[in-house]
């Protein structure tokens, strides 16, 4: 497997301009909901939840990691809904393939980050669902490519399979998922709230990515002051998971509230 130290560097490159601010566009988002004056105390009541969510994983880690794949799944699969609905092209395949199949292909990566986050249990949980997992993919994938036949994007969604099948064979478990994360789920994010003019190139530029950079530093920084000196981009996923449980909370209340 590639394990040059300029493909961590390329991922957390795209993680600031791609992945996070797909995450930062919700102060945009609750600005243009509630105003200014509500936005800055949801702000922080946003803040708050993502440090929450670091002291939970901190006080019991397999509770805090069982509770990501639930937040992850209900988020991804929001996602992907609102895609079929609106532009008939969805990659629910995909997403599910990221969080639950991808782990089981790649069990040592998967039991080795287990351990170094302390998620022994939830490890070995997840261990024993491996024939629900697959079972699951074969469905969503004969599912998803049904509904996908019509779609003038059809060919793009089958090449997706030949993409993910070479990040696996080249790349570990850690790498390929965020470049899942960041190129199948927070680049259409993106692209979404672009149509949909959520924001644009000026506030992208003064907006999202200043807010991407501070998060990505202050996940290292909280990193760094939880003395967890092992691989800084495997605690990444302690920090972005900390922040797509305000991310799908606000999302959902949003989706309701209209």
């Amino acid at each position: 497997m590639i394990e040059s130290i300029y493909i961590y560097y390329i991922t957390a490159l795209l993680m600031i301009f791609i992945g996070l601010p797909h995450g930062a566009n919700d102060i945009i988002i609750m600005h243009k909901s509630w105003g200014t004056k509500k936005s800055i105390f949801a702000s922080i009541a946003y803040f708050l939840f993502f440090l929450s969510g670091i002291i939970l994983w901190r006080i019991s880690s397999n509770s805090f990691l069982l509770l990501l794949w639930i937040i992850s799944a209900l988020h991804f699969w929001d996602v992907e809904k609102y895609f079929r609905k609106n532009d008939k092209m969805a990659f629910e395949d995909i997403m599910y393939f990221s969080l639950f199949t991808l782990p089981c292909l790649m069990p040592n990566d998967f039991s080795y980050y287990m351990k170094s986050l302390n998620g022994e249990i939830f490890y070995s949980l997840f261990n024993k669902s491996n024939f629900l997992i697959f079972t699951g993919q074969i469905i969503l994938s004969i599912y998803s490519l049904i509904q996908n036949r019509k779609s003038k994007y059809f060919g793009l969604h089958l090449s997706s399979y030949i993409v993910v099948g070479y990040l696996i064979t080249k790349l570990n478990l850690l790498l390929s998922f965020f470049l899942i994360f960041i190129f199948v789920h927070s680049l259409r994010h993106l692209k979404l709230s672009f149509k949909r003019g959520i924001f644009n190139y000026s506030s992208y530029l003064k907006i999202l990515l200043p807010t991407s950079i501070f998060s990505f530093l202050l996940i290292l920084l909280a990193g760094k002051s939880l003395s967890f000196d092992q691989n800084q981009l495997l605690f990444f996923t302690v920090g972005l998971g900390s922040l797509a449980f305000p991310h799908y909370f606000l999302d959902f209340f949003i989706r309701k509230s209209k």
